[in-house]
């Protein structure tokens, strides 16, 4: 929201929005949108062409580095290094007739954790639900969409779920439930080496968020949606996955095997970079899962001054399975 006055002459609306941001942008470039979005309320008339042409350039010039213009300039064999690629790209679109659907992450497929997710309908509802959320955010998903996402109406939709926070709540929890077995698991196997025990906690977080991204993404920045009963839950193992990250770097911190200023500040580094990873991550990378865990694992011991290297797994290359590792949304049970 601007504090600066109108010049002389001109009128200025102001709108405070509060709907997901790439609605918002949809709202800016699209002309159909543009129509209602500009201009006083109930007023339908056109717009002029060098409005659209104005924010469609301040639009892009601000977007030049969001995932949906990378992402379509790649599709398209474009580069967009300038904020004028952006524009001439936006334009290009508009004039073809060719719709632009900005897009919150990667376009990867809706999956869910194998042996927790509840089958039949209530699985149906989820995938549905996850991927509508990940996309145009709680708030902007309606139960008739995800209702017509399950080919079900909403008066069946509300057979399974007594809310649309129901749904999340349920989603947000499988997410962290997720997150909590996969560094218990890598723990288990690390040994007693505070190098070892740290790498195999980093990989691990990476991997959950580069198999999973939509649901990671969901239950990262839908968690604040739920109300306390619904939010208790989550946030424990939140709290005990941040408990199990400090307590490696602490111990190899008094044990003199790291050398960093804070633990609780390096975890909290350490957490958000994997956490990125889910916003980025998608089948247009030319790494595979296990190389960016292996990546970031290495990354992380050099940011706590490991005394001693841990040599990264020969990550596989892209769309290869490794030996012994049970493909994902099959085999893990429900604790």
């Amino acid at each position: 929201m601007s504090d600066q006055s109108a010049a002389p002459g001109e009128l200025v609306f102001t709108r405070i929005l509060e709907a997901p941001r790439e609605l918002v942008f949809r709202c800016m470039i699209e002309p159909e949108h543009l129509t209602h979005f500009w201009g006083p309320a109930n007023q339908s008339g056109p717009i002029k062409r060098s409005l659209g042409s104005s924010v469609a350039d301040y639009s892009a010039r601000h977007a030049l580095d969001c995932q949906p213009i990378v992402r379509l300039a790649s599709a398209a064999g474009r580069s967009v290094t300038e904020p004028e690629d952006a524009v001439d790209l936006v334009t290009e679109l508009s004039t073809t007739g060719t719709a632009w659907q900005p897009r919150r992450l990667a376009a990867v497929e809706v999956e869910l954790p194998g042996g927790v997710t509840p089958p039949g309908t209530r699985g149906r509802i989820l995938r549905a639900a996850l991927g509508l959320f990940s996309e145009l955010g709680f708030h902007g998903t309606s139960i008739r969409q995800i209702a017509s996402g399950v080919g079900i109406n909403p008066a069946t939709l509300y057979a399974h779920y007594p809310s649309k926070e129901h749904i999340l709540a349920e989603l947000v929890l499988l997410g962290h439930q997720e997150l909590s077995a996969c560094l218990d698991d890598a723990l288990a196997s690390a040994g007693p080496d505070p190098a070892a025990r740290l790498a195999a906690l980093v990989r691990a977080q990476v991997l959950v968020h580069a198999e999973f991204p939509l649901l990671a993404v969901v239950a990262n920045t839908e968690l604040h949606v739920l109300s306390g009963p619904h939010a208790a839950a989550p946030l424990e193992l939140r709290a005990r996955c941040r408990d199990l990250l400090v307590g490696v770097l602490a111990e190899g911190d008094a044990s003199g095997a790291f050398a960093m200023v804070d633990p609780v500040l390096t975890g909290i580094a350490l957490g958000g970079l994997g956490m990125q990873v889910a916003h980025w991550f998608g089948p247009d990378q030319p790494y595979s899962g296990q190389q960016v865990a292996d990546a970031y694992a290495a990354l992380a011991l050099r940011m706590v001054g490991a005394r001693r290297t841990v040599t990264p797994k020969a990550g596989p290359r892209k769309n290869e399975t490794p030996k012994n590792e049970t493909p994902k949304n099959e085999t893990r049970k429900k604790k």
